[in-house]
């Protein structure tokens, strides 16, 4: 088959595909048309779900005579007009293709009067022809569209519809999520001659008790708050008001209703903990981003959006709501956003960290030049942790090929004032169960777990840290921890310089919040530390920086860099202080080196 242009009637028809999808669709293109119009109040009247008869009537700026025509074309529209309109839309409606796509698959007539105008004027159109007809009319101020038969010309497309009971059910919940939006604006639903809804205009708290049920707003908490041009504001239900189904949460941006994804985790990561999984919050949240950073013409039916800036979007959001919602178990502070980054990224905290430690560190090497130095017999030794004999053996087996060869010119006594005068080494061993640090003083070999070095040093960061930093995003886990050991976990993680807060909703629902670190451990990978740590609980005090390290080494792209880092510390100690960590954390095996002459 050759290519060819599709005639305009069947663009139409498959734009409608798009546009129509059912006379909810059709009810959302033109409530929508009225609100960009300016309309204070609104008029909805649904025949047989619409598949009837589906009528809007409104007040607002209505539509010139030479333009009633052009308005029922496809991508006639007023709300843009250039690229760069596309990239700041301030309207619910922008690609003037609604009336054209209903007047399509089914039988439409326009009327309208401007305030400016004398009369008001009508134009019909129905069917794949598209002829347009044009009469004068009797209409207030505002415009009428009135749609009949949906579907008359596509008997296919009509078989897929519901029953008049569903297709008006859908109807409902979208004029509900409209006039949550809109609470300037009056709004009456009628079906079959019944009135459904009259919403008077109204404050958003009373149009939310109309929506949501009476008493609603009393069950929730409130939030209002703003971060580098991001707005939000919400009502949530509180924990203990939780719901057995999903039919109360409403989303908005910048006025468009909206089921986006990002949005959508960050609501139910606030919650995560302080509702049992089987229950449901309830909310009614809007959005308001500058129009330039954010992109609604990514979905046909425009339910998605997409955010110049998502991850900021999505943890303003987050840390907004588990405030407010923690706020209702606790006093805590209202934390200043002002004063806060996003620059952070949890998949990899310790990115940047991990090269400057690796061109940092180095083993020293001996300042007396380049020796060999032959063991020719150990004394004692003690094994590490009851590892066994082997561990000790390993390390002297393996000490000439880990460490450069020393060779010593001279007699044994100049050699040992030369040993006398060595730096401290460290070397790491491996080993199957464990990695261990060979300590090299004067004549003295010192093997230990290497991790008894990263806890000294993660403790000595704790109290190096002149304040704690909080998290903009604040690590919640939903580890489930005894209640005699709740208390006694939180003093631990207090005295660690480690902000935690516990919450308790229901029977079974318990929620775990790290909200401030020492501000020089601010990189630790804190949002898979934290959990490995509530699951190991209970621990004592003086254990919270073994348990982390113990944590962090099961962490194979971090580990090594903060272990570099440790031993780099370690290694600037004098002697006595590095015997007294070695002594205080492990068993090390000693061993006596024999040091021949050359």
């Amino acid at each position: 088959m050759s290519i060819q242009i599709l005639s305009a009637q069947l663009a139409n028809q498959i734009a409608a595909g798009e546009v129509v999808e059912r006379p909810a669709s059709i009810v959302k293109e033109l409530v929508e048309n009225s609100i960009d119009a300016g309309a204070t109040k609104i008029d909805i009247s649904i025949e047989q779900g619409g598949q009837k008869r589906i009528t809007i009537t409104d007040n607002g700026s209505g539509i010139v005579q030479d333009e009633l025509a052009l308005a029922l074309s496809r991508h006639a529209t007023s709300k843009i007009t250039s690229i760069e309109d596309l990239a700041q839309i301030a309207s619910l409606g922008f690609r003037g293709e609604a009336l054209a796509s209903i007047s399509s698959v089914a039988r439409l007539t326009l009327t309208s009067k401007p305030a400016a105008q004398s009369e008001a004027w009508q134009v019909h159109c129905e069917g794949r022809d598209m002829d347009v007809i044009m009469n004068p009319a009797a209409h207030p101020d505002g415009s009428t569209v009135d749609v009949v038969d949906l579907f008359f010309n596509t008997p296919a497309r009509r078989k897929f519809l519901k029953t008049h009971k569903t297709e008006f059910s859908h109807i409902d919940e979208l004029i509900k999520r409209m006039a949550l939006s809109h609470h300037e604006v009056a709004f009456k639903l009628t079906h079959n001659g019944k009135t459904i809804r009259q919403l008077p205009v109204q404050t958003i708290e009373k149009r939310i008790d109309a929506i949501c049920g009476k008493g609603f707003i009393a069950d929730c908490v409130a939030v209002e708050r703003e971060y580098q041009g991001i707005k939000v504001c919400a009502w949530l239900t509180k924990p203990m008001v939780h719901r057995t189904q999903n039919d109360a949460q409403y989303t908005f941006v910048n006025g468009r209703m909206m089921r986006d994804k990002l949005i959508n985790h960050a609501v139910r990561q606030a919650y995560e903990g302080l509702i049992d999984s089987q229950y449901y919050p309830g909310y009614v949240l809007f959005i308001d981003v500058p129009f330039t950073d954010v992109d609604v013409n990514v979905h046909p039916a425009k339910h998605e959006v997409r955010f110049v800036n998502s991850r900021v979007v999505h943890d303003f959001l987050y840390q907004s709501l588990v405030d407010v919602l923690n706020r209702s178990f606790t006093d805590n502070p209202v934390v200043n956003y002002d004063e806060l980054t996003v620059e952070h990224d949890y998949i990899q905290p310790l990115a940047r960290h991990t090269e400057t430690a690796s061109q940092s560190y180095s083993t020293p090497q001996s300042s007396s030049g380049s020796t060999r130095a032959n063991i020719a017999s150990a004394s004692t030794y003690h094994t590490p942790r009851g590892q066994g004999a082997g561990v000790a053996k390993q390390a002297i087996a393996n000490y000439e090929s880990l460490i450069q060869p020393l060779s010593v010119q001279g007699s044994a006594n100049q050699v040992s004032e030369q040993a006398g005068t060595m730096q401290t080494q460290v070397l790491v061993l491996a080993h199957p169960h464990n990695d261990y640090d060979l300590l090299i003083q004067t004549d003295t070999l010192l093997l230990c777990d290497s991790q008894c070095i990263v806890a000294k040093y993660l403790h000595q960061q704790m109290n190096a840290s002149e304040t704690q930093q909080p998290l903009l995003l604040p690590i919640a886990s939903t580890v489930q921890v005894s209640a005699e050991d709740h208390a006694e976990l939180i003093t631990q993680f207090t005295q660690s310089q480690l902000l935690v807060e516990h919450h308790i909703a229901g029977n079974h629902a318990q929620k775990w919040l790290l909200k401030k670190v020492p501000s020089l451990l601010r990189s630790l990978p804190w949002s898979r530390l934290f959990v490995d740590m509530l699951e190991a609980a209970p621990f004592n005090t003086q254990d919270v920086f073994e348990q982390l390290t113990l944590s962090l080494s099961n962490i194979d792209s971090q580990y090594p860099s903060v272990r570099a880092l440790a031993v780099h510390w370690f290694i600037g100690l004098t002697s006595q202080q590095q015997r007294h960590i070695v002594a205080e954390h492990t068993q090390p095996a000693q061993l006596q080196l024999c040091i021949k002459d050359s």
